[in-house]
């Protein structure tokens, strides 16, 4: 098992981006079809999901979003994790 936390390292991933989220729903083949004032509206196998357009998702909004579609937290907190190294990796490289 690894030693590796990272919650421990990058914090609570809540509340998120609605922007990070939305590339999480593209990377599971979600298609952004339209925006209204109060969502984002993305489809898939004729299934459509409504993001607020709150600058922000709480865990229990993502939570009820993805449980919809048979995703799990955990597999999207990952992504997060995932997205955090990158950043945290890219802004300490040397120039």
């Amino acid at each position: 098992m690894s030693n590796f936390h990272p919650r421990e390292i990058f914090g609570n991933v809540y509340p998120v981006k609605r922007e990070r989220f939305e590339r999480f729903l593209s990377l599971h083949n979600f298609t952004g079809v339209m925006v209204t004032e109060k969502y984002s509206i993305y489809e898939k196998d004729g299934e459509s999901i409504e993001i607020p357009r709150n600058s922000e998702l709480t865990k229990t909004q993502v939570s009820d979003l993805l449980n919809l579609y048979g995703t799990s937290v955990d597999e999207f907190e990952t992504f997060v994790y995932m997205e955090l190294m990158v950043e945290k990796s890219a802004i300490n490289s040397p120039k």
